[in-house]
């Protein structure tokens, strides 16, 4: 089971909310680790209440529920969280983290990954972000009792240079680029990296670019009130136009078609 897909996205964030803050009901369609750094938060998923966390206390919300987050009437609540959006998790892979200890003590070494992780989002590499998001999703899933065995998929039958291609397209997508641009990062040429990479992801780094950025133009258009043209330029499309044609393409519908009913099914689930 790949739990840690190459075409897994992940970012780390932060934020307080004042005393008896409220935030949802929401449906996200990331599963999420969600901390406490100060304060207390009642998290209720399809309006039953899961846990009560507190401060040092880390927990997971997987994908697909409805969450509500009723924070401390007592004092400001100072939140972390880590969103983890997975393209191919499963029912195997669900029931696994459905499984897990619902609350887990934050160690040292997680608190470690965590300060780095938002000092990197804020302010580095976006690569190196999503790599220590990976180590801060792995302590936790340690500690919550996850069974280890297998659970990194190094894709060993994946070329270097090839993974180092679809990591840098994850990372980099919202720039111009062609193939021949990620070929020379990789140090090979256009056509071995197209041959390489269809054999080994089934599409080729063409296909996984435009893909790539309609995940994640679908997740703004789902998640975000941005405008259409603001979407299209922060996921690399040189014009709306473009960007709406290829949306179309890929899902079947105009981008503002997809926004009215992602907002439709999120106030009617």
């Amino acid at each position: 089971m790949n739990i840690f897909a190459e075409n897994s996205r992940h970012y780390i964030g932060d934020i307080n909310y004042a005393k008896g803050g409220v935030y949802g009901p929401r449906v996200s369609q990331a599963a999420l680790l969600v901390g406490i750094f100060e304060g207390s938060v009642k998290i209720s998923v399809d309006g039953i209440e899961k846990v009560t966390l507190h401060a040092g206390e880390v927990t997971l919300m997987p994908p697909g529920s409805e969450e509500l987050y009723e924070f401390s009437q007592e004092s400001t609540t100072s939140q972390w969280w880590c969103d983890w959006k997975h393209p191919d998790m499963d029912k195997e892979m669900r029931a696994q983290l459905d499984s897990l200890s619902q609350i887990v003590p934050m160690n040292a070494r997680m608190n470690q990954i965590l300060q780095l992780g938002l000092d990197t989002q804020k302010n580095g590499s976006a690569l190196v972000a999503d790599a220590l998001a990976r180590a801060l999703y792995y302590e936790f899933l340690k500690e919550a009792g996850f069974k280890m065995k297998g659970l990194i998929d190094v894709e060993q039958r994946v070329p270097p240079l090839i993974r180092e291609a679809r990591r840098w397209i994850d990372a980099q997508f919202e720039y111009p680029m062609e193939v021949a641009d990620i070929a020379k990062v990789v140090g090979i040429s256009s056509g071995h990296l197209s041959r390489l990479f269809k054999q080994h992801y089934g599409k080729s780094a063409r296909d996984y670019l435009w893909d790539k950025r309609i995940l994640e133009a679908s997740r703004y258009l789902s998640e975000t009130g941005w405008p259409i043209s603001e979407i299209s330029k922060k996921v690399g499309f040189q014009t709306p136009y473009h960007f709406s044609r290829m949306f179309k393409q890929k899902k079947g519908m105009t981008p503002k078609d997809y926004r009215k009913q992602k907002w439709f099914d999120h106030r009617a689930s």
